[in-house]
């Protein structure tokens, strides 16, 4: 009986001759990170943006920063614009940043992948703690100046809005200050019924919700269903072992095509489902073969016992 058992778990074709070491090694952990991926899409720090009234009277102050920039630049050529202090959504340091790219008077610097990482976690920002700091981070960065400073008021008062803005342009070579100035502006009230209403919290897309759980169905869909691929396997058939890798890939793609294919014209949603079924095709062969695997391990056992 268990030379038959052997013989038959032998035949399973070429499901069996599969590496089955990545399914333990890489389902659990891919599975894990999805699911905390979704979980801080869902729970992360949630922050309103500025409301109309401040978001203008920071456009109304911007202005007057590129008039003292474009006087006292002399002739620097890149420049590094960093997070200003008392700024944690970053929207006036990306006014001011903005602001200075469409006048082209310098090339800006990239953001810091700190910056960049705070932006996509929608972590607050965190300014300079200092002149010298300021200066490093700026040479770290290639750039021949640095403009730096905080956010010392920006509040809606009974006259509109006001801003209050402290801001310094230093060289890096030689760390010399070129401008150290403070900006105030008011906003007056009649000002306010013209200006647009404030833009929704920034969020990721729902497309990268989709894709997510599309991800998770994929990983789980052969250990949900591992009862089927275990009467595939026994089969011994490579026919059995291509009904199992269709019928779970097919079930892959309506996935695919129910939470992501609406998102995307039709030529990316064919992409997109047929990708799908590539991917859920070869993870279900690997734990099919991890099945097998298993099996021919008990199989082995049992022999070498019944040796004893």
């Amino acid at each position: 009986m268990l030379r038959v058992l052997r013989s038959s778990l032998s035949g399973c074709g070429w499901l069996s001759r599969m590496p089955f070491t990545l399914v333990s090694v890489l389902t659990a952990p891919l599975a894990v990170g999805l699911l905390i991926a979704l979980a801080w899409l869902e729970l992360r720090p949630q922050r309103a943006p500025l409301g109309p009234t401040c978001r203008a009277v920071v456009d109304k102050v911007v202005p007057a920063v590129l008039e003292d920039l474009q006087q006292a630049r002399a002739g620097l050529r890149t420049l590094m614009v960093q997070p200003l202090q008392f700024d944690p959504t970053g929207e006036v340091t990306q006014t001011v940043r903005n602001a200075i790219e469409r006048t082209n008077m310098v090339l800006m610097t990239n953001r810091t992948f700190g910056e960049r990482l705070r932006a996509l976690t929608n972590a607050d920002q965190v300014g300079v703690p200092s002149f010298a700091a300021a200066i490093e981070a700026a040479r770290a960065e290639g750039a021949m100046a640095t403009l730096f400073g905080s956010v010392d008021r920006l509040e809606l008062t009974d006259r509109g809005a006001t801003i209050e803005l402290s801001l310094q342009l230093a060289r890096v070579d030689d760390g010399k200050l070129l401008l150290a100035k403070r900006y105030v502006e008011d906003l007056q009230p009649e000002l306010l019924p013209v200006l647009a209403p404030a833009a929704g919290t920034a969020d990721w897309p729902p497309v990268v919700r989709r894709l997510l759980l599309l991800a998770l169905a994929v990983l789980l869909l052969p250990i949900l269903a591992i009862g089927f691929l275990a009467r595939m396997v026994a089969k011994r058939s490579n026919t059995a072992n291509a009904f199992g890798l269709v019928v779970l890939g097919g079930a892959a793609s309506l996935c695919a095509h129910l939470l992501v294919a609406p998102e995307f014209d039709p030529a990316s949603a064919w992409a997109v489902t047929g990708s799908t079924f590539v991917i859920a095709a070869l993870h279900t062969a690997l734990v099919a073969n991890l099945i097998a695997s298993r099996r021919q391990h008990a199989l082995d056992h049992s022999l070498a016992t019944d040796g004893l």
